[in-house]
């Protein structure tokens, strides 16, 4: 008996040592795993503020869409611009704008200035998607209200920044597809076609439609 005892003993002791040390083998992962997730985090958040900023996209802005290809062969080439407000929260994106010119190819088809309630009015929504290990993507979906109905454009752009935007679109007018660029030049001079010598005023700024509002 005494010696079945001393085989208990003994044989306890060897397990509570390979039960301690097990044990202190996974509190050293768990701890492990804990900090190399932490320092993963942190390096993740100096890389996103330091070298993966999200643009400021506030604030005024143009764009030019340029039909490439359209159901209506007469749209081909055509360039359309228009004015907008964006506002960002985070990488939401949402805004307003209206069509102020269009310039035709097309000889047939002079360009026209929008002015005044003739102006089109576009809703704006849209998000950025961050890809991390490739570029960003900035999704912008607007309606337009037409003379007839109410159409939709897509825009995907892919190289963009707090000034500068650029990337391809894709409507419903026509079933037109081109590419568009967003900056921040103001409307001082728009293009013109040859054959748009009819165009002589330029649209409307800001403070010339608050002026004509208040009556000076």
């Amino acid at each position: 008996m005494p010696k079945f005892s001393t085989w208990i003993a003994d044989h306890g002791k060897g397990f509570l040592r390979r039960f301690k040390s097990f044990s202190g083998n996974i509190g050293t992962d768990v701890v492990g795993t804990l900090i190399g997730g932490a320092l993963l985090s942190l390096a993740f958040t100096i890389w996103a503020d330091n070298f993966h900023k999200v643009p400021d996209l506030n604030g005024r802005w143009r764009f030019e869409s340029e039909y490439e290809h359209s159901d209506y062969s007469k749209y081909e080439g055509l360039r359309v611009y228009y004015q907008a407000l964006l506002h960002q929260e985070g990488l939401k994106v949402r805004g307003s704008g209206e069509k102020v010119f269009e310039d035709f190819v097309d000889p047939t088809k002079p360009s026209r200035i929008y002015t005044g309630p003739e102006r089109r009015l576009i809703r704006i929504q849209g998000y950025i998607k961050n890809n991390f290990w490739r570029r960003d993507t900035l999704v912008l979906h607007y309606w337009e209200e037409g003379g007839r109905r109410t159409s939709s454009t897509f825009h995907k752009l892919t190289h963009f920044d707090d000034d500068h935007m650029h990337g391809t679109f894709e409507s419903t007018i026509a079933n037109a597809v081109g590419e568009v660029t967003w900056d921040r030049k103001e409307f001082e001079d728009l293009p013109r076609s040859p054959g748009a010598t009819q165009c002589e005023h330029k649209p409307e700024g800001f403070l010339d439609r608050l002026r004509s509002l208040l009556g000076s």
